[in-house]
């Protein structure tokens, strides 16, 4: 046999083997097993509410085992928790299910004397033919109480005490005053059976009565005698809220105002009184300093009296004195009694001599009349604080000229910050650091760019508008004329760099109006020149030919833009300085301007100013333009300043003279605001409040 083949039938001989032996592991056939049915003895759950002994639970032995005897187990734990658990509930069960039987039959009683109380008025109920109905609401209520009963009876406990009462206080809450309306009178009439009872309930009702009456009229008392004892304390709290009558007559203005302000430092004020008169310049070609004072004579009386009906009214009756004999009132000729201010207010310069005179000797006499204090206001520092009024008043002023970033009419302004005036006699650029503190940073050198423009306006305008003129501010006239829209403003070139503006071109008709100072950087104002300019230009036409309403429009624009570049670059300027000067004290830069004055009121000035500053670098800095009303020279911003002057302690001599020429700042020959003589200083200046002054006072 081959060795292959020797191999093969060795490999069939170990499969035999190895099959054999897995046979005899699986006998056939094969068979079906079943699981095994539970058994009958399984142990029971152990009870929570039987009170039965727990069965015992010890395991049977096996039949297999032989059978012997145990003792039983003690109690686990967990045995003895579950019994006292079910012992608590089976207690708190008895005792729930006890109060829920006892609250059922106190119902149950109530129930029954509910029906034989309904029975007794039932029979008292008037014939079916009379109408009348009874209705008794209680029976009404014990239903609605049992219903909440019998729907939380299988609910918790608190639901079960809860409903019924919440258903039943409602259910008489909304029927009885319905069902029992005529109830009562079928009792009354049970009770005239009996006059014992009648009569009781006859007194009690009569002492009820009297009683509520007699409750009302001492509490009218009580109110009354509450009014008449705060009176007093009501009398000297309005007594800390000042008032003043200002005057200002430094120019052709004859104005008058009356405002009242909270004392110390209070956010708010009310303006009661403010108008002016104007004397009569028309056609005259300026203000005549003669016929301007001659107006203040005509006008300031009458205005005086006019505005005294203005003052706030005072209590009924109070005639009373201060603890220094000063009356507290002012009778009227009708009759009525008004507030005396608490000081008067008055411009002291500068401005014309003659006409500051009149306001200040008329001033004078009502302070000495009144027995109040007096103030001598600077009129540029009132308008220079012209905004802080308008803020305190919240008076909200349109505003026209923003181009870009922030132009407002008021806002919340605080020392320090920059003020440009801008009139007819005065061009200040301020610092303002303090009420009394005030660095001049530029200032004219020749005439007022307010005086400029006038007469500019003079020499341009139609003669068809100067005469049909009121006044003689032919600036005014002359922005109006050059700009009658704001989108005329907008077609108007404005210098973006200070290259554009020194290299003005020569427009179309042949000339150009330089800016005034353009090649130089100093901190002044020079407008004189603009004007000569204008006349250059218009003796040249009349030689040749008349000038055409196009080159008289431009001319106009011209004259307003040349003056306004240059206010606007030596505010920038002077912006700049003052940065590079805080950057190396490390102190801010103010961010507000104040622009005020009479030549505020342009509203392109406003549109210019405020693109220039967007143009330089100067965004962030917050144009503030007082309303219109407030630019030109008003009494209100007199009162306003003589206000803040006197709540810091300031008033005026008897013998102070007005003052033609006062400069605003203290290194001024003059020594500024408080420079001159005629100040009244109080160090620490209350209002007592029986409205008499308390103060240290120094000359």
């Amino acid at each position: 046999m081959s060795p292959l083949r020797a191999m093969g039938a060795s490999r069939r001989a170990a499969f035999l083997v190895l099959g054999g032996a897995t046979l005899t592991q699986f006998p056939a056939p094969f068979r079906t097993v079943y699981a095994e049915a539970p058994k009958d003895d399984l142990p029971e759950k152990k009870p929570i509410y039987s009170s039965y002994p727990v069965a015992p639970t010890t395991p049977k032995p096996s039949p297999t085992s032989p059978v012997s005897s145990s003792n039983p187990v003690s109690p686990t734990p967990t045995d003895r928790l579950t019994s006292h658990v079910k012992t608590a509930r089976l207690f708190v069960y008895d005792k729930s299910l006890a109060a829920e039987n006892s609250f059922n039959d106190l119902l149950t009683w109530a129930f029954r004397k509910e029906t034989n109380f309904t029975n007794t008025i039932a029979s008292l109920a008037p014939a079916p033919g009379t109408g009348e109905q009874l209705l008794p609401g209680a029976i009404y209520v014990l239903v609605a109480t049992l219903a909440g009963s019998i729907v939380s009876r299988n609910r918790g406990l608190f639901l079960r005490a809860a409903t019924p009462l919440t258903v039943g206080i409602t259910a008489g809450w909304m029927l009885i005053p319905v069902t029992m309306r005529n109830t009562s009178d079928l009792i009354w009439e049970y009770e005239k059976k009996v006059p014992a009872i009648s009569e009781t309930h006859a007194q009690i009702s009569g002492f009820a009565k009297e009683s509520w009456r007699q409750a009302k009229v001492h509490a009218n008392v009580a109110v009354n005698w509450a009014d008449e004892t705060t009176a007093e304390t009501r009398q000297k709290v309005e007594n800390l809220v000042l008032l003043t009558l200002a005057i200002e007559t430094s120019c052709d203005d004859t104005c008058v105002a009356i405002l009242s302000k909270p004392a110390r430092q209070k956010p708010y004020a009310t303006l009661h009184f403010n108008e002016k008169i104007t004397a009569e310049n028309t056609g005259k070609g300026g203000i005549v300093p003669v016929e301007a004072l001659s107006s203040h004579h005509r006008n300031l009386a009458s205005l005086l009296d006019r505005s005294l009906s203005s003052l706030p009214d005072a209590p009924d009756g109070n005639t009373r004195v201060t603890s220094e004999g000063k009356l507290r009132t002012i009778r009227l000729r009708d009759g009525r009694l008004k507030r005396r201010p608490d000081f008067v207010s008055v411009t002291r310069g500068p401005g014309m001599a003659g006409n500051l005179s009149v306001g200040l000797n008329t001033a004078k006499g009502l302070a000495t009349a009144w027995q109040v204090p007096f103030i001598g206001v600077h009129h540029m520092q009132a308008h220079a604080l012209t905004s802080r009024m308008v803020d305190a008043l919240s008076v909200k002023g349109s505003d026209n000229g923003a181009a870009s970033g922030k132009s407002v009419s008021a806002v919340s302004l605080s020392f320090p910050f920059l003020t440009l005036l801008v009139s007819g006699g005065h061009t200040l650029l301020l610092h303002s650091h303090t009420l009394t503190d005030h660095k001049i940073l530029a200032t004219t050198t020749d005439v007022a760019v307010g005086d400029e423009l006038d007469k500019c306006g003079r020499l341009i305008l139609p003669e068809h508008i100067k005469s049909a003129t009121q006044d003689t501010s032919y600036a005014k006239y002359l922005s109006s004329y050059a700009f009658p829209t704001h989108k005329s403003f907008e077609a108007w070139s404005i210098p973006r760099t200070r290259a554009e503006e020194l290299d003005k071109p020569t427009n179309a008709f042949g000339w150009t109006i330089p800016t005034p100072m353009v090649r130089t950087r100093d901190l002044a104002f020079s407008f004189s020149g603009i004007s000569s300019t204008v006349k250059r230009i218009q003796a040249s036409r009349d030689a040749k030919a008349a000038m055409s309403d196009d080159e008289r429009i431009h001319l106009a624009r011209s004259c307003l833009s040349s003056a306004f570049e240059h206010l606007g670059s030596r505010t920038i300027i002077a912006l700049e300085k003052l940065t590079s000067d805080a950057s190396a004290a490390t102190t801010p830069t103010p961010t507000n301007l104040v622009v005020s004055g009479g030549v505020a009121s342009s509203l392109f000035l406003r549109y210019h100013l405020r693109r220039m500053l967007d143009l330089r670098g100067f965004r962030h800095i917050n144009l503030i333009f007082p309303p219109v009303e407030f630019c030109t020279d008003n009494a209100a911003m007199i009162a306003w300043a003589g206000m803040e002057m006197f709540e810091a302690g300031y008033t005026a001599t008897p013998d102070c003279q007005p003052l033609r020429q006062w400069s605003l700042d203290a290194a001024a020959a003059d020594g500024g605001i408080l420079g001159p003589g005629g100040w009244h200083r109080q160090e620490q200046a209350t209002m007592s409040l029986d409205g008499s002054e308390q103060a240290n006072c120094e000359d």
